[in-house]
């Protein structure tokens, strides 16, 4: 199990817009641009949905066939 921070969270994920994350988070863009760069810090319940939205991210790379 992994435990990040926001700030570590946007560095591993690099690849993911951070913007992309907030619309499937329902998270408003420009306050999740703050989360990731450490202005602001989501509450429990934000950060629940953030990390719904990683885990619905993942599951979807996972259904991913070549």
């Amino acid at each position: 199990e992994y435990v990040y921070d926001m700030i570590e969270l946007f560095d591993v994920l690099s690849a993911v817009k951070i913007n992309s994350l907030a619309d499937l988070a329902g998270i408003n863009q420009s306050l999740m641009r703050q989360y990731a760069s450490g202005v602001k810090f989501p509450s429990r319940q934000q950060a629940q949905k953030i990390q719904a939205a990683v885990y619905q991210l993942g599951q979807k790379l996972l259904q991913v066939s070549m």
